[in-house]
């Protein structure tokens, strides 16, 4: 795993005093680290660590940091290792309304990637946070030291913070960490598409948006408007991409977005294969598998792995460090399986994250009050799309699990725009809350040992899908369009649960069959005739021990003991990951200079 680490002195004329425990702490870690998985660069008020924590991931893997007199600026995201140099500057100034423009008129190529400076001049650090959250961003205040990082966890363990029971009561309940919090009291994370200045004294940063999702002219486009700019945006994207030389993974499941990259695969990269995850019988491999033949692709097949095939142990403690604990580790241990199949260094995967915003992702009747240009009722939004596992008697008083849904609505209003019609506040929650903490989560921390993007993270391409009026995406028309306009062999496989690959009347009927059996299985499930896989009881045994401690800021001491019980919360796969991974905070908070688990 590679990240960073940014130490900024905020009292810079201020006397350091020897025993100063976040410097010894730092040097406990460097003494300890072995030659060549940290480089460090230093000026007198503020230095630089990069770091790997093996020998397959180098410190400096996607990582570029550019040393100039009295400044530091370090450029790290998935595609930084493929982008030329020359983009990868330092900041001519840290002046507010230069680094906005500067930000708003930036090569397409560096929509993904984060840029920390520091200038010696006006003693500031300035933060570049990447359009969607590709790269989370945490930052702490220790004492006179801010610190600034891609790894919650390396903050919260070098500035010695303890788990912060509002996030991991959110994080129980629904798998996501909301707002500008971190699992860890005291870290927080930088918001995405924003220019962030940080000062001597400052107690946190001052900034703004440079990419405002509210200000975009909602309904502005037409269907083939929208179709042609994504067209030529990653027209030239992906050309950009075949300069490089390497050769592509491109993930290819049943889906319209992963279809939508092969089609300018097709068009424009002449090195590449594809892949999916999955059992033989599962919908993404029929239809991934059949397309592949039909086009004359290689294509790949990862088996989901077994967890007594030895490696499973290995495969969570890589989904620790990867995640900061702030995802379910025991599914990330399979995505991390599925990623490392691959040359992690010069095989870069394409995957189709984003994509579902060109299909009204969130629209529903239900949310809506008075039609899709009317107004947002939240609690069945909240009901379906943020719900928590956890009931609320199982909470402590004034925590989030107690009072969900107004917790969530107050979440929610972080990110809302009450003066927009309701499709376009959607679409903006979707990205600022279920994309940034769910699919971004999962970006994120992929990118720590892999380069791997979306090419839809592009901004021209985001607003491209975002424009159109509510009409033209319904019943995913975009998405529809654009596998037409791109390869003639991408309608010849239907769309996973049936939908249409192409706008035709024929695409519609052709898939009807599977479209059929989709609605009967789902019948199946909430009739009960399809039973659920609960988690072995013998699982539980994996948590690691204290985990009842860490849950009883949060829980009923009598909702703690009975999570484990037969029949209990733990026996759902998702709160048993989620269980999981808040069982390894204690010990790894207490465990200093970082080694392997």
């Amino acid at each position: 795993m590679r990240g960073f680490i940014v130490l900024f002195d905020t009292e810079p004329q201020a006397a350091r005093p020897a025993d100063d425990p976040l410097l010894q702490r730092l040097r406990q870690w460097t003494e300890a680290s072995p030659a060549g998985q940290l480089l460090h660069a230093q000026l007198p008020a503020c230095s630089v660590y990069r770091y790997g924590s093996d020998a397959v991931v180098p410190a400096d893997f996607n990582q570029h940091l550019v040393v100039g007199p009295g400044a530091l600026t370090l450029w790290t995201g998935p595609r930084v290792d493929l982008t030329p140099p020359a983009l990868l500057a330092a900041p001519a100034s840290h002046q507010p309304a230069e680094q906005l423009k500067a930000a708003r008129e930036a090569s397409r190529l560096l929509d993904s990637a984060v840029c920390v400076s520091y200038r010696a001049d006006t003693h500031t650090l300035q933060v570049r946070t990447d359009a969607l959250a590709s790269t989370a961003v945490y930052w702490v205040r220790s004492g006179r030291w801010l610190l600034v990082s891609n790894a919650s966890l390396m903050l919260a363990r070098l500035a010695r913070c303890a788990v912060d029971p509002v996030a991991a009561s959110e994080f129980l309940a629904s798998g996501s960490i909301y707002g500008n919090r971190a699992l860890y009291a005291g870290v927080q994370s930088l918001p995405p598409a924003s220019v962030l200045v940080f000062g001597a004294g400052s107690a946190g940063p001052a900034g703004e948006a440079y990419w405002p999702l509210h200000a975009l002219p909602f309904g502005s486009l037409s269907l083939q408007q929208a179709r042609d700019q994504i067209i030529a945006e990653l027209d030239e994207d992906f050309a950009t991409l075949d300069a490089t030389g390497r050769h592509f993974i491109a993930d290819l499941t049943g889906g319209y977005d992963s279809r939508t990259n092969l089609g300018f695969a097709l068009r424009k990269l002449k090195r590449f294969e594809t892949t999916v995850s999955g059992t033989p019988q599962d919908e993404d491999v029929v239809l991934s598998s059949q397309l592949a033949r039909q086009l004359g692709l290689k294509h790949t097949v990862i088996a989901p792995p077994a967890d007594d095939d030895g490696h499973w142990a290995a495969r969570l403690d890589a989904a620790t460090l990867a995640t900061d604990l702030e995802y379910d580790i025991v599914e990330y241990a399979r995505i991390y399986h599925a990623q490392t199949r691959f040359d992690q260094l010069r095989q870069p995967s394409i995957h189709g994250s984003i994509g579902d915003i060109a299909r009204n992702y969130l629209l529903r009747p239900e949310f809506c009050n008075g039609g899709p240009e009317g107004g947002l009722i939240v609690e069945p939004l909240i009901a379906q799309r943020f719900r928590s596992l956890i009931p609320a008697a199982m909470g402590r008083p004034g925590l989030p699990i107690a009072q969900w849904e107004q917790h969530m609505r107050e979440r929610i209003a972080l990110h809302d725009r009450p003066e927009l019609p309701v499709y376009a506040r959607l679409d903006i929650l979707y990205l600022r809350m279920r994309m940034q903490f769910w699919q971004g989560r999962i970006a994120s921390s992929t990118n720590r040992y892999r380069a791997s993007f979306s090419p839809f993270v592009n901004r021209r391409v985001v607003e491209a899908m975002l424009c159109p009026g509510w009409r033209e995406r319904d019943h995913q028309m975009l998405s529809r369009v654009l596998l037409k306009a791109l390869h003639p062999g991408l309608g010849r496989v239907v769309v996973s649960r049936g939908a249409p690959a192409g706008p035709g009347v024929m695409d519609v009927l052709a898939g009807l069959p599977t479209r059929m059996r989709y609605y009967a299985s789902r019948v199946a499930v909430r009739l009960g005739r399809v039973p659920a896989s609960p988690v072995a009881a013998s699982a539980t045994q994996l948590l690691w021990p204290g985990w009842e401690q860490t849950l009883a800021p949060v829980l009923l001491d009598e909702a703690i003991a009975g999570l484990t019980q037969p029949g209990g919360l733990a026996s759902q796969p998702q709160v048993f990951g989620r269980l999981m991974s808040l069982s390894r905070t204690r010990r790894l908070l207490d465990t200093w200079p970082p080694r392997p688990l």
